[in-house]
């Protein structure tokens, strides 16, 4: 289950959580009911960011600065609208990847490397994909024997 985010997250300002990301490595934008990536983004080195948590936003893709994060380990896009997601190739670090409650119906995942083989039939409503085959935790929504 995703952290909660509160109040007093949220009360900061997106500037100052891209500002503390580079210092920290980990970069929340959880519950903020964003759609667009912060355009100040491009002003910070956050090539470092280790976790990055875009849950419980209005993400209907994600932002293309995701696949150059060579870093990053664990990206939480739980309970957003994403129908896209950019190839994610480089990112030979991730390790957990939680796109539960999304529009799956359309998702389309074009993302091949260690952690995932994806197909883009593959990430359906009920299904999973083969990541838990290589030690990623299974997250689709329903019960599955990867989980």
């Amino acid at each position: 289950m995703p952290e909660r985010t509160t109040t007093s997250t949220l009360n900061v300002p997106v500037d100052k959580l891209l500002e503390d990301a580079e210092e920290t490595g980990h970069l929340h934008l959880a519950g903020r009911k964003i759609s667009i990536f912060p355009p100040t983004a491009s002003n910070f080195d956050l090539a470092d960011v280790i976790e990055m948590d875009l849950s419980e936003n209005r993400f209907v893709e994600l932002p293309e600065l995701t696949a150059h994060m060579a870093s990053l380990e664990r990206l939480n896009c739980y309970n957003n609208v994403l129908r896209t997601i950019p190839n994610l190739h480089g990112l030979h670090a991730l390790v957990h990847l939680d796109l539960r409650y999304n529009s799956y119906g359309m998702l389309f995942v074009m993302w091949h490397s260690r952690v995932a083989d994806i197909e883009p039939h593959g990430f359906v409503p009920g299904g999973c994909s083969p990541a838990a085959e290589r030690g990623v935790r299974c997250m689709c929504q329903r019960r599955c024997p990867r989980r």
